[in-house]
């Protein structure tokens, strides 16, 4: 008899746990949240492959949940970028839905951001995302955790590991000259071609020289120090 009576309190116990579970959403103010993943967005533009193929920007995902009681009625939701960190451009960063149509029906809504590759190589750039309450005037602020999405790019190349072979006929490594080379050749893989593309990259770096007088195109390694092949 006992045992069936801890059975049945088990049961009531677990579905009581799940109804709570279903409602608790609902059982909140009428507060917005980003998903608890996507407090960091880290966006790397690394690849020389996607350098050379022309591969300029990335798709990350986020989710936005709703807080408060179940209701129909569509509300729009806006969206604050932010730049945190270094120059980067916002309009390099893209919210595809902004603003975000919320009708309460969904408990989560998925939306795309299109992170542009920035103008200006950098190790770091960054940019916060946040609800704009201003405009959001039905909504409130969710759990604080939540309610920002930072996105930080990084647009630097590493040296590749075969650099260091041919550092007589190329030089020093610098991301500014790879870029330089990259560009000159549309080819990563020199080592199979390395006069022509020393003679393209070099013949690349005189018509840069040419078109900006003056202005030498500089090795971001030694700031101080035009790019200069041996």
């Amino acid at each position: 008899m006992k045992k069936i009576f801890y059975s049945l309190l088990m049961t009531a116990l677990f579905f009581a746990a799940c109804k709570k579970q279903e409602l608790s959403p609902y059982d909140q103010p009428d507060g917005i949240n980003f998903g608890s993943s996507d407090a960091l967005k880290t966006v790397l533009f690394s690849s020389p492959d996607d350098f050379v193929n022309g591969k300029d920007s990335v798709l990350v995902t986020i989710s936005v949940t709703p807080m408060g009681k179940k209701r129909t009625e569509k509300t729009t939701l806006y969206f604050n970028k932010v730049a945190d960190v270094s120059n980067i451009n916002i309009a390099d960063v893209k919210i595809w839905r902004d603003p975000l149509l919320i009708d309460y029906l969904k408990a989560t809504y998925i939306d795309t951001i299109v992170v542009r590759r920035p103008k200006t190589p950098k190790a770091l750039h960054a940019l916060n995302i946040t609800f704009d309450f201003g405009k959001s005037t039905k909504f409130t602020t969710g759990v604080t955790e939540n309610q920002t999405v930072r996105i930080e790019v990084s647009d630097k190349f590493e040296e590749p590991s075969w650099w260091s072979f041919y550092t007589s006929q190329f030089g020093s490594f610098s991301d500014a000259k790879y870029r330089l080379m990259l560009k000159a050749t549309s080819d990563v893989y020199y080592y199979f071609s390395v006069t022509s593309a020393l003679n393209k990259s070099k013949a690349a770096l005189a018509a840069y020289n040419v078109s900006n007088p003056g202005k030498p195109l500089m090795d971001d390694a030694t700031p101080s120090r035009p790019i200069s092949f041996p």
